[in-house]
């Protein structure tokens, strides 16, 4: 998976941005403001910079891709009878023979299930911690956040920052592009407009167009990406919220303290993804480590 597939997302997203550009050039920087003037030169430079910038993202997002786990891994910490035993997927039983239910081994481990190794029968390979195997990329994911299909790729570790920049920008792009559009409107309509900024028939329904575009990915780009904010600020995945959410319900019929696994603290967890220097969120940038081990939350149960 990943790069751009003919049958994929990829080439309709594509179309969809250059088609909101290609209108702002003819309506707004031609018909409108001009190519040159000062108004013109300035919305020019401000909508090249974070398109720029967002298809940028996009192409990094899209062809970095979220980093696999390296074939044959295997935890250096654990030994050869427990690597068996996890290889072999045996279960946990009671005293009375009975496989445990996840709530009873949550309870006898005190310590969540994120925190375990696993092994892939897909890929005959063990799983670092908050690695998952994808079936659409077919490979296990370093920590794998969700397979989206408007990258045709994995959210992962590797690529997830650019994933981030990439919503951001197209924040900036959509709710500009709708904001000069809905002005062009406005003064095309006006019944004093001259003769180059009246609107005719094919610019009143391409501008529409754009708007009816342009509206539904602003407001699902911006859900999306305070979402992913959420979770990045508590160093979640989407995947390892389901598990926690599970776990905290556990933890609390149980009387049992629970902390996140790897909740490290508001400015730890930006960290965690973002690198130390949280400015350079603005500018695209590989991670540093191999996304192979992970800081853990000292409260977190062992």
């Amino acid at each position: 998976m990943g790069g751009i597939e003919w049958n994929s997302l990829v080439p309709w997203v594509l179309f969809l941005f250059t088609l909101s550009y290609v209108t702002f050039i003819y309506e707004i920087m031609l018909k409108w403001l001009g190519m040159f003037g000062t108004y013109g030169l300035a919305h020019s430079i401000y909508l090249h910079m974070i398109m720029g910038m967002m298809y940028y993202t996009y192409f990094k997002a899209l062809y970095v891709g979220p980093g696999f786990v390296p074939l044959h891994w295997q935890p250096e910490d654990v030994n050869e009878a427990d690597l068996d035993i996890i290889k072999r997927g045996s279960k946990l039983v009671g005293p009375n023979g009975n496989e445990l239910s996840k709530e009873e081994i949550f309870i006898f481990r005190r310590q969540s299930d994120l925190l375990q190794i696993k092994y892939c029968k897909f890929c005959k390979s063990f799983k670092p911690l908050r690695s998952h195997h994808c079936k659409d990329c077919k490979k296990c994911i370093l920590r794998m956040d969700h397979h989206c299909p408007w990258i045709n790729n994995c959210v992962g570790y590797q690529n997830h920052r650019y994933f981030m920049q990439f919503l951001f920008y197209l924040m900036l792009s959509s709710s500009y592009l709708l904001l000069v559009f809905i002005a062009r409107l406005v003064v095309g309509s006006n019944e004093g407009a001259s003769a180059e900024l009246a609107l005719n028939l094919f610019d009143f329904i391409f501008l529409i167009l754009q708007l009816f575009i342009l509206l539904p990915t602003l407001f699902g780009v911006s859900f999306l990406f305070f979402y992913q904010l959420s979770l990045i600020l508590k160093n979640c995945t989407g995947i390892e919220w389901f598990t926690i959410e599970r776990e905290r319900k556990y933890a609390k019929r149980n009387s049992i303290p629970y902390s996140d696994p790897f909740n490290l603290g508001t400015r730890k967890n930006l960290e965690d993804l973002f690198g130390s220097n949280l400015w350079m969120f603005f500018l695209p940038s590989d991670q540093e480590s191999d996304g192979l081990k992970y800081e853990t939350n000292e409260q977190s149960m062992v």
